[in-house]
């Protein structure tokens, strides 16, 4: 079937107009952005847009304008402020979730008093000049250069040996679950900033045999850099001055968590290993893993294809009645599976990363999946003391929910256990929150570029810094007394400490060491703050 120049100028102009979204939030988020995934997004929603208006075109041929123009207009007026993940921005096409009545009704205005060729040759130049302009701000971006350059291997930049050559394990190998709950604060922590007290559950820890780290402190600011610290068994300054100045992407550092030498040493030892993450990109891959268990909802470009298919009018009119995409459901899945994975002849080591009490907050106290909590954005008009409920509320249901699972697993596993509970970083303070809100999303924190670690306050580095950490280590033979961890035992030593246990011989600990960067545009510029957070009372 022959196509006409009418519909040619729709169909191609439509389909510009699709990207041009996605080419600004690609924009926005460079530092974040995945080659793989940024290409695969755009074409495969952009070919259902041209695919769609396409057959709009074979339908409604005499009503090919009015058609075209309001398809597009949903297309147009589909992305709001609320990306999810690290993904920030505002409205990417400046339209907002106003436009999805006022600009639909101005193209059917336009339609009805304009010829149906002069509309279409309207929309394919509108289509052709806002893609062109969205294009160049991309390639204007700051480091998109680095962006189009080969991934960096931050192998070369660590120590690949930070312990010394693997000894003969100590008795028989213990299963290890190793549960990182994102941004879970120190008891100190949560008492100040959230007037929540923990203290029963960390009694019922110590009562469990748990060595608890009440005084200990996240190494770094954000989970992209504790993970690969803590994972690799060091702190990452070489690393870090290595880039400072040549880029602010953070694939180097996803690179280390995904591809880290503890998950490589417990594969020497024999471990079989099954990897929990979440839709981060930063852990949804393993380069070591036997099994990967995902439960959150799969993309086909990855963390960026996944924020911008739920923003899009696409998902919200398709995608969403024959594949919902439900959060708390996979929270809870992720929770469930924990309860009864390993217990096979061969060790089994587990890794899980859990978004609680990560914002935006999904469940109450009882677990009851609630609307997100995401002070000061999510739900509108959302107060601070109405956030700190909430995440007392998940911060006990979560820590419900760990006992539940650690009692099941010493009640059903046959094998010796080794169970860990590490955060990775405190959360973010009242005021920062509320600064950081002006760039969208803040459930990552990742906004607000202009704020200067070096100018936060006592009280904010405190309550950012503060971590929960504790580590079950059982003996391998189960016949041995638990042995206690320093008072402070940051990440970076906590497999030192486990590895110690598991081959029989003492590893020395790091010194506790703390640091930040200035802003987010200089995410290398590593400072060492930690003689000032030691004067911080804790």
């Amino acid at each position: 079937m022959r196509i006409s120049l009418e519909a040619k100028y729709l169909i191609g102009g439509s389909a510009l107009l699709a990207a041009v979204p996605m080419l600004e939030v690609a924009r926005e988020n460079v530092s974040f952005l995945i080659w793989y995934d940024f290409w695969i997004t755009l074409l495969v929603l952009v070919g259902i847009e041209t695919l769609l208006i396409s057959i709009l075109t074979l339908l409604f041929p005499n009503r090919l304008s009015i058609a075209a123009a309001v398809t597009l207009a949903i297309w147009l007026s589909a992305y709001h402020e609320d990306l999810v993940g690290p993904f920030q921005g505002s409205a990417a096409n400046g339209l907002g979730s106003s436009g999805l009545l006022v600009f639909p009704l101005g193209l059917l205005v336009a339609v009805t008093l304009m010829p149906r060729d002069l509309v279409a040759r309207a929309i394919g130049a509108f289509g052709l000049a806002l893609f062109a302009l969205a294009v160049v701000q991309l390639f204007l971006a700051k480091d998109f250069t680095r962006f189009l350059q080969p991934a960096i291997d931050p192998t070369t930049m660590i120590d690949r040996n930070p312990l010394p050559k693997l000894a003969k394990a100590n008795g028989r190998l213990p299963d290890i679950i190793y549960i990182v709950p994102d941004r879970y604060g120190s008891s100190g922590v949560q008492d100040r900033a959230f007037d929540h007290a923990n203290s029963a559950f960390i009694g019922a820890l110590r009562q469990r045999g748990f060595a608890v780290a009440e005084d200990a402190r996240a190494n770094y600011l954000k989970t992209h850099y504790s993970l690969a610290s803590s994972m690799n068994m060091q702190y990452l300054e070489p690393l870090l001055q290595s880039l400072n100045g040549k880029t602010s992407r953070a694939q180097p550092l996803y690179s280390l968590i995904q591809d880290n030498l503890v998950a490589a040493r417990l594969k020497q030892m024999g471990y079989r290993y099954i990897h929990v993450p979440t839709w981060w990109d930063g852990t949804k891959p393993s380069a070591h893993a036997d099994l990967i268990v995902n439960f959150w909802p799969e993309s086909f470009g990855g963390e960026f294809g996944l924020a911008i298919l739920r923003r899009s009018a696409f998902y919200l009119m398709v995608v969403s009645s024959i594949y919902p995409i439900d959060p708390c459901d996979a929270f809870k899945q992720q929770l469930a599976y924990l309860e009864d994975v390993g217990g096979d002849d061969r060790p089994t080591f587990v890794f899980a990363h859990i978004l609680a009490p990560h914002s935006p907050i999904l469940v109450d106290g009882e677990g009851g999946c609630i609307e997100p909590l995401d002070y000061p954005a999510r739900p509108p008009g959302i107060t601070w003391e109405g956030y700190q409920g909430g995440y007392g509320g998940v911060v006990d249901y979560i820590n419900k929910r760990f006992l539940e699972i650690f009692d099941r697993q010493k009640a059903n596993n046959p094998n010796p256990l080794i169970f860990v509970l590490q955060a990775d970083e405190g959360p973010f303070p009242k005021e920062l929150r509320e600064r950081l809100a002006g760039r969208g999303a803040i459930g990552d924190g990742t906004g607000g570029s202009d704020f200067d670690w070096r100018k936060a306050s006592d009280a904010q580095l405190a309550t950012k810094f503060g971590i929960l950490n504790a580590l079950y280590l059982g003996d391998p033979d189960g016949t041995q007394p638990l042995e206690d961890v320093p008072n402070t035992l940051t990440p970076v030593n906590n497999w030192r400490v486990i590895f110690s246990r598991l081959e029989g011989r003492t590893y020395p600990l790091q010194p506790d060491r703390h640091f930040i960067f200035p802003t987010e545009k200089e995410p290398y510029n590593s400072i060492d703050i930690t003689e000032r957070l030691n004067d911080i009372p804790r």
